[in-house]
Order: structure tokens, then C-alpha cells, then sequence
């Protein structure tokens, strides 16, 4: 398995959460991160892993130097894909043939069209649907050139019964 997380912090807890909830199984896991030397790095790849945990430009540090073999991964959680636009690169570097776990806060249309070139018969899972205002909020858009805002702000609270207001 190998699990893509944007940042080393992220991957970090990652890891953390890996063996505090696999502590009673025998699967053995590598964390690669930037910002820590690679021989402990190395250690752990040299003696195989069955979870690859890494930011995205560490696990191809590895593998540009040869270090790594990404042939046999049969499953691939990226984490947080919302924040890793360069994750299409390590996927060509995968088999075709895997599970993909796509985790996302956000799902805009550019990680859609990246999820979509490497996703086959996605199945989407949304936890909260979009969000929107409750029923009591009512929004207003109102525009105006820079200048103008602080008049028309003033204005517009001057002349509109407002006791709570969120300005943008």
C-alpha cells in the first residue's frame, strides 16, 4: 500500500495513527518525508514495508535514486488530494491495476479532471453535501468599484435593519 499525504506534518500523523491502530498486525511501514535525512529512510525501505507512508516529493527523491520499486503497490490512498496537484506523476508510476482511495475536503473541477484520468468506475462518497446558508441567513452580493466600498457599506447599514453581519 502506499498512502500520498501533501505535507510531513499530515504524513506524519499519518504514520503516528498507523502504528497506535496496526499495533496488532505484522505489517511493517515506511514514513518518507522531506526535512529528515534518508539513511533511516533507507533502512526501513532496505528491509521492505508492506505501507509506504510519504509527501509526494520524498517518495520520488527515493525513486529517481532507484531506491524504491512502486510495481507491486495494490493499494494507493492519496490524502488530502485537494492540495496535491502533482500527484498524476506518481500515479503513472504505479500498476494499473489497484484500489485508489481518493480523500479530498474539496473536490473542484481541476481534481476531478486529475482524479478522472487515473480513476476507473469511481464510486464518490460525500460525507456533508455542499454546504450552503440556513434558512434564516440571507446573503447579498453587492458590487462596487474598490473606492466606493466604504460609502456603500455605510449606506447600506444605514438604511438596512441589520443586528449581525458578515462582511466580505
Amino acid at each position: 500500500s502506499l498512502i500520498l499525504c501533501p505535507t510531513r506534518e499530515l504524513a506524519a500523523q499519518v504514520s503516528d495513527n498507523f502504528e497506535t491502530y496496526g499495533k496488532n498486525n505484522a505489517l511493517s511501514m515506511a514514513l518518507l518525508i522531506g526535512g529528515v535525512t534518508m539513511t533511516s529512510q533507507l533502512q526501513a525501505l532496505d528491509k521492505g514495508v508492506d505501507v509506504l507512508i510519504a509527501t509526494p516529493g520524498r517518495l520520488l527523491d527515493h525513486f529517481e535514486r532507484g531506491k524504491i520499486l512502486l510495481n507491486d503497490v495494490k493499494i494507493l490512498v492519496i490524502d488530502e488530494a485537494d492540495r496535491m496537484l502533482d500527484v498524476d506523476r506518481i500515479v503513472s508510476l504505479l500498476p494499473k491495476k489497484r484500489q485508489t482511495l481518493f480523500f479530498s475536503a474539496t473536490l473542484d473541477k481541476s481534481i476531478r479532471k486529475i482524479a478522472n484520468s487515473f480513476l476507473v468506475n469511481p464510486k464518490e462518497i460525500s460525507v456533508a453535501p455542499p454546504s450552503s446558508a440556513a434558512e434564516t441567513v440571507i446573503q447579498r452580493l453587492v458590487y462596487t468599484e474598490q473606492r466606493n466600498k466604504r460609502s456603500i457599506l455605510r449606506e447600506l447599514l444605514a438604511n438596512e435593519e441589520v443586528s449581525n453581519a458578515v462582511i466580505f
